[in-house]
């Protein structure tokens, strides 16, 4: 249950990487459905798993490792991919010619910072700076996805390859 999780959610997040934002139709929130599903499925049956593994002396740190392990994954998660959103942001704009230096730094940092700096430009270079924004964002969107289906698929097979070590000691040891 676990690998089949992580794979689908690998799945989902490569199609939603490779899906025009601008005209998603439907296929956005059914690849969104599918991935909130696998990995709500996934997240469930692990903690059955980890809950099932302890005994009911040590469920109640077994529990609070899981719980320690899953905010510390999420903020750490978060952490590492916005500052790699940042640096891709940042590699992707392609600012148009005659943007003071401050506000080319300003813009570099993230889509919001994009829209500020226009707002100290006249109408068209303001217009063409936001539009050169958007253009990152979407690339950098495109990249973060697929990292993060990249990194998936690698983890759901990591995650066989344990647990088929995992029952083969079991089998070994009966």
């Amino acid at each position: 249950m676990a690998c089949l999780s992580l794979a689908i959610s690998a799945g989902a997040l490569a199609g939603l990487a490779v899906t025009d934002f601008h005209h998603p139709g439907l296929v956005v929130p059914v690849l969104l459905v599918l991935l909130g599903l696998a990995l709500s499925i996934g997240l469930t049956a692990s903690s059955i798993a980890i809950m099932g593994a302890a005994d009911a002396r040590e469920a109640g740190a077994a529990g609070s490792l899981e719980a320690t392990g899953y905010e510390l994954g999420s903020g750490l998660g978060i952490t590492l991919f916005g500052v790699f959103m940042s640096v891709v942001f940042g590699r992707h704009l392609v600012l148009p010619e005659g943007v003071p230096e401050p506000l080319a730094d300003q813009a570099a940092r993230s889509i919001g910072d994009v829209y500020i700096a226009a707002r100290q430009l006249d109408a068209d270079q303001g217009a063409a700076v936001i539009a050169a924004g958007k253009a990152a964002f979407s690339a950098t969107h495109s990249v973060l996805l697929t990292t993060a289906a990249l990194l998936m698929g690698l983890l759901a097979v990591l995650v066989f390859f344990l647990l088929a070590q995992g029952r083969r000691a079991v089998a070994f040891q009966h």
